[in-house]
């Protein structure tokens, strides 16, 4: 960041002693009292506040109109003292520093406390939480066992949601630049605020990388709630995926840091993650070797699972109302997807025309289709009819 720098102001040799001219007689040289050091403002404070003024020379509440109502007031609140009507550059320059710095924690003390947070910054993302919203009460429930001022809110932004802070700091940045805010993608089960929160508490590896955004897998409510149809579109995708589950027993988030597979053990990297959002209290679980997966390999149990958690699906997956699975990783990992969707299908095709020997349901390859998620023509006749799909 910059700051402000206070040169001294030279006059004359200071590295003499200074001594009082002699009395007696009019001594037109006598010495005046030195004069006070003057500040100097970095230039660039000066393109910022032109950039934020539209090259106005002092600050003024409508200039913070451009944020919205309630954070242009909570920032205009911030920058001025009480009764002033125009900020000049020096303030706006020592106000304005600690902005530009890495933390974020400014943010939080500025819009005054945690549902300030928390309304405030999924606003700019047009992710603004409604009091009808299961899972927003759950999050304010949590905010508030930490604490009720600013704080407390600094305190549960570290433990639970680190990023919470950043759209207020984006939008900021933001007047200064062409960069946008970026964007939190719309699910089909969860609400825009669930999906602001989980994207602000889940690890930053889970992240997408810049100009790419996470991508549906797959969707209960677009494709129906299929075990067949979640292995075929999810199976061989070789990067992170974030699970949203929902059943009579309640609303999950699952991490995976490694890929969807059918295991006889549990599997995961240190990141993988299982946090219960509803009901109330929000849990959190995370660890490697904790995400149990199986639905083919009869040596083994079968089902989805959480080790020690709440999650525990059959095979059928049969508890499950809603189901969605979101890519994280870049463009390069949906590219490699299709190709392998393509191979299988590929592959299928040339297994119908060149006779095996033995029997098709127990050749190693139709084996090692079935457990990177490919369905079979005989088996997608079986699948329910639109009709007959759960809601």
């Amino acid at each position: 960041a910059i700051v402000c720098t206070i040169p001294l102001q030279m006059g004359g040799d200071h590295s003499k002693s200074a001594k009082s001219p002699p009395s007696g007689g009019n001594n037109s040289h006598s010495q005046s009292p030195p004069s006070p050091p003057t500040k100097t403002v970095s230039p660039i404070w000066q393109q910022r506040l032109h950039l934020l003024t539209d090259g106005a020379e002092q600050l003024t509440r409508a200039h913070f109109d451009q944020f919205g109502e309630e954070y242009g007031e909570k920032l205009w609140q911030y920058f001025a003292n009480d009764g002033q009507a125009a900020v000049p550059l020096e303030q706006f320059a020592a106000k304005a520093n600690p902005l530009f710095g890495s933390s974020t924690d400014v943010y939080v003390k500025l819009v005054g406390g945690g549902e300030e947070l928390l309304r405030i910054g999924g606003s700019l993302v047009d992710c603004a939480p409604n009091d009808a919203d299961e899972i927003y009460q759950n999050v304010v429930d949590n905010l508030k066992s930490f604490g009720a001022d600013w704080n407390a809110a600094v305190e549960w932004k570290h433990c639970e949601a680190p990023r919470a802070a950043d759209p207020l700091q984006l939008r900021f940045h933001a007047a200064f630049s062409t960069i946008p805010v970026p964007s939190v993608p719309q699910s089909h089960i969860v609400s825009p605020f669930c999906m602001f929160f989980l994207r602000s508490s889940i690890p930053s590896g889970y992240l997408p990388p810049q100009n790419y955004e996470w991508s549906i897998l797959y969707s209960s409510v677009t494709s129906g709630m299929s075990t067949s149809r979640f292995e075929s579109c999810v199976f061989g995708y070789k990067s992170r995926t974030l699970t949203l589950i929902r059943t009579a027993r309640g609303l999950f988030a699952v991490g995976a840091d490694q890929e969807w597979r059918h295991s006889l053990s549990a599997f995961g990297g240190a990141e993988t993650f299982c946090i219960r959002l509803a009901p109330a209290p929000i849990t959190r679980h995370s660890g490697a070797n904790s995400l149990f997966c199986n639905m083919k390999l009869r040596a083994s149990k079968m089902g989805i699972s959480w080790k020690g958690g709440d999650l525990d699906l059959d095979k059928d997956l049969s508890q499950v109302l809603e189901m969605e699975v979101w890519a994280c990783g870049g463009s390069k990992h949906l590219e490699e997807h299709a190709k392998l969707k393509v191979w299988q299908k590929n592959q299928t095709e040339k297994n119908k025309k060149v006779p095996l020997p033995g029997n098709w349901d127990d050749n190693a390859d139709k084996t090692i289709l079935e457990m990177a998620g490919f369905q079979f023509s005989n088996e997608r006749n079986n699948d329910p009819r639109p009709e007959e799909r759960r809601e």
